[in-house]
């Protein structure tokens, strides 16, 4: 069996310019890491770090609210914006409890995400569950051709079992895809693009 049929994302991973960026990356983030801020108060830099990439999600999903809103708003309920919003944090707070079941139950995960996503603003039977072939997608942000059930669920399976097998691609190459296929398939009725950055 080749190395690319036995471990496909390593060729992505190997790509002109992937491996430079990749290291581009990793050195930025040894960068912070290393910082006497980050070593002193390391609890504070990430619960900032955290919000902010909470309120930039929600942004890209078209809730592109001030930073000290978010930080000063304790209802997010309401309208459209506000749930986003709360969807955006909540996901953020429990993708941290999920990390430990995503290498053997990327699907599981995905469910659970999107139910912290979208409970209380998607019909109950819809929650948690990749679209059903005639369902609709509330995703107005995206605009790329929306592929079937039956492709979803495939190309679902598929991904699912990358993550379980592993493989040499840096974890970067693999987030990435991760992000780009969940985007692109839109395997829920709405909040795909928080739950893809999430699940990145």
């Amino acid at each position: 069996m080749s190395t690319t049929a036995s471990d496909p994302l390593a060729a992505l991973g190997s790509l002109p310019g992937v491996p430079d960026a990749v290291d581009s990356v990793r050195k930025a983030v040894d960068r912070v890491y290393g910082h006497r801020v980050m070593r002193r108060r390391s609890n504070e830099v990430t619960a900032e770090a955290a919000l902010r990439g909470s309120r930039g999600s929600a942004a890209l999903a078209g809730a592109d609210w001030n930073l000290e809103e978010v930080r000063r708003r304790t209802d997010f309920s309401g309208e459209d914006e506000a749930r986003m919003v709360g969807a955006a944090l909540r996901l953020t707070a429990e993708a941290g409890q999920l990390l430990s079941i995503w290498r053997q139950s990327p699907l599981r995960v995905l469910a659970r995400l999107h139910l912290v996503a979208a409970g209380g603003a998607a019909p109950d039977d819809a929650v948690g569950r990749p679209r059903l072939a005639g369902e609709s997608v509330d995703e107005p942000l995206i605009e790329a051709p929306l592929p079937g059930a039956e492709e979803v669920a495939g190309r679902l399976e598929g991904l699912s079992q990358l993550i379980i097998a592993g493989g040499s691609a840096p974890a970067l190459v693999t987030a990435a895809v991760v992000h780009g296929e969940l985007l692109a398939l839109r395997p829920f009725g709405s909040h795909n693009g928080l739950v893809a950055r999430t699940a990145e």
